[in-house]
């Protein structure tokens, strides 16, 4: 406000009075710039900053007068002065006689920093006779110390955590222990690991030294159950009786409560069970090595001269006859050779031991030849193309149902056309529908894309547009087990239901087929040569070789603007029923009419394992939840 080099001798006597007036506003305010704004002060000159909460002084320019001060008052903050604590900043540290007690409306109540010294802890000292001498200590210890510390520095001293009720103690975290662990339930003096447990497993002893562990009862009464469930009588379970047991000494197997084997030591005996639900002994072998079978014995061969048999054999097979034998009926081994052949009294038809001129006229008929059908269902009203299921081993086909301008199926070319192996076929006609059996031989179920084994497939054409059903393709196999580039026909089947097909052992042959033809008609010759001498060997036909073509030929319709492919989900129960009746008297009209008219059909992808870009959606029956 006022000019402090003003007033001077020749200021106007009538501004005299309000330049000195303003020089007393100034020191009535303190200088405080935010309400006055004096000019030309001195050097030295002292001022209240409001903005700043300080004194300052004029040194050219403004700067802090001081950073202490010394001031006695009986209040602040609106508090006496006797109810704050005196700290003795020289000695750097306060003395407290009595309880400190810090109420304070604040989540943090009190912090505790290290200031340069990268630690901070809290000690403790609670032996009254000797208060120079640290009791324990919580908090940060050691310079740069990243570990929280609770120590307990009197020597046998414990570190008790104690709750009330049914609290608990948790721990959010691992949880190390390098000394000896003791609780009520768990007595643990090993020296170093020697249980390990995991989501899945617990093992035991050292993973560097070979030792002896042992599984224990601390007392010799007492008997010890594993169980495989979730109570000692549930699934498999062991029992184990101790040496002063009332069953002293005694193994028990069972299945939940049924016993399979028992080692009855007070006896000496062998007792074995079988059977289904309940069991029944089969098999007592006493402490004399007496064998007691509760039925029949079955055997492969019995060694020894057969003294000690007794009873009356009505059937009795023998080999070489050592000793006079009476049976009612005596077979001999007569170990065959040629295309049966026999170990014992066991004979077996050997790999492709049977041709044709073994079998009788009429031996074969419909019945022995595997065959299927595949049903092809038309709604469109107009040309379909489809694959056949059973590709080149289709053997004749029928229309169920047709309307008078339907014309049969023949086999054409769309899509790939000859330039592949599918057996691809049109149905045309000027108005074409109905339904069509196309009948194969297969060889090569079961299949199993990796959800389960699939009984039925059955694909469906679907108008984009109305959601309606244009044309459907129904077979126990699916399209592209005959069709694709793998040969999946099984020249051995097995007693076991598995099937194999023959191989030749390539890897000794310097070149491919597609080398060979590169190289010209000398190179082919060669090929030809090494493969008719490579070796050759059976390969089980597996999941993986049936199914090896899936995402090649993905599906027997073939692909139509305007509609979309799908297979209905091969691991519902319906399709199972739907099977069983085709296979029993209902007709494939019938099998037809339930796919197209009782049947809601999803239109969102299962988790469900199948060929490429084909939409596997769930099936349900109509006007159910």
């Amino acid at each position: 406000m006022a000019n402090w080099n003003s007033p001077i001798n020749t200021t106007v006597y009538t501004s005299v009075l309000s330049e000195l007036k303003g020089r007393d506003t100034d020191s009535a305010y303190m200088f405080d710039p935010a309400v006055v704004t004096p000019t030309n002060l001195t050097n030295n000159t002292i001022r209240w900053n409001s903005v700043n909460s300080r004194f300052e002084i004029l040194n050219g320019t403004w700067g802090v007068l001081d950073t202490t001060y010394d001031i006695n008052v009986t209040q602040l903050g609106g508090f006496s002065s006797s109810d704050f604590l005196r700290l003795n900043p020289g000695s750097n540290q306060t003395v407290i006689s009595g309880k400190l007690i810090l109420n304070i409306n604040a989540a943090a109540v009190l912090d505790l920093k290290s200031g340069t010294a990268d630690e901070v802890y809290l000690q403790l000292y609670a032996d009254a006779a000797a208060q120079s001498i640290r009791s324990g200590y919580i908090g940060f210890f050691g310079a740069a110390g990243e570990d929280l510390d609770i120590v307990n520095e009197f020597t046998n001293g414990n570190v008790n955590l104690t709750t009330n009720g049914s609290g608990k103690v948790n721990i959010v975290g691992a949880l190390t222990v390098t000394g000896l662990f003791n609780s009520s339930g768990i007595d643990d003096n090993a020296t170093s690991e020697r249980l390990q447990i995991s989501d899945t497993s617990i093992s035991i002893g050292s993973s560097t030294a070979v030792s002896t562990y042992s599984m224990l009862r601390r007392v010799d009464s007492g008997d010890l159950h594993i169980s495989g469930g979730s109570s000692t009588s549930s699934g498999a379970n062991i029992l184990l009786y101790g040496g002063f047991h009332t069953n002293t000494g005694d193994l028990i197997f069972r299945n939940d409560a049924n016993i399979l084997y028992q080692w009855d030591e007070s006896v000496g005996n062998h007792k074995f069970y079988s059977g289904t639900s309940s069991k029944t002994l089969a098999l007592t072998i006493d402490s004399s090595q007496n064998a007691l079978f509760a039925g029949t014995v079955t055997a492969t061969n019995f060694i020894g001269p057969g003294t000690g048999l007794t009873g009356t054999a009505s059937s009795l097979t023998v080999g070489t006859a050592t000793t006079a034998t009476t049976a009612t009926t005596v077979t001999t081994n007569a170990n065959l050779t040629g295309p049966v052949t026999s170990v014992g009294n066991a004979t077996s038809i050997g790999s492709s031991a049977i041709n044709q001129t073994m079998l009788a006229f009429n031996s074969v008929g419909q019945s022995e030849v595997k065959t299927n059908n595949q049903t092809i269902e038309n709604t469109s009203g107009s040309r379909i193309n489809f694959i056949a299921t059973g590709g080149i081993y289709v053997m004749g086909h029928l229309q169920d149902s047709h309307n008078s301008n339907t014309q049969y199926p023949e086999r054409g070319s769309y899509g790939g056309g000859s330039t592949d192996n599918l057996a691809r076929w049109n149905w045309t006609g000027s108005s074409v529908d109905g339904t069509l059996n196309l009948y194969y031989i297969n060889s090569s179920p079961p299949y199993d894309l990796g959800d389960g084994e699939i009984l039925y497939f059955i694909e469906l054409n679907i108008n984009n547009s109305n959601g309606k059903v244009v044309s459907m393709s129904a077979a126990v196999d699916p399209v592209w087990a005959y069709n694709g580039p793998t040969n999946i026909i099984p020249s051995r089947y097995a007693q076991d239901g598995r099937t194999y097909r023959l191989r030749k052992n390539m890897n000794g042959i310097p070149m491919t087929m597609a080398a060979a033809k590169a190289e010209g008609t000398s190179a082919i010759a060669d090929y030809f040569s090494a493969f008719k001498e490579a070796p050759e060997y059976e390969e089980e036909i597996t999941q993986a070789i049936k199914n090896a073509d899936k995402d090649i030929v993905t599906h027997a319709l073939s692909q139509t603007p305007g509609q979309t492919q799908i297979l209905l989900d091969p691991m519902s129960p319906i399709l199972e029923t739907i099977l069983e009746l085709a296979q029993h008297d209902e007709g494939s009209k019938e099998i037809s009419d339930i796919v197209l008219n009782y049947l809601n059909i999803g239109n969102t992808q299962l988790n469900r394992k199948g060929p490429a870009g084909i939409l596997i959606p769930s099936i349900r029956w109509k006007n159910t939840l």
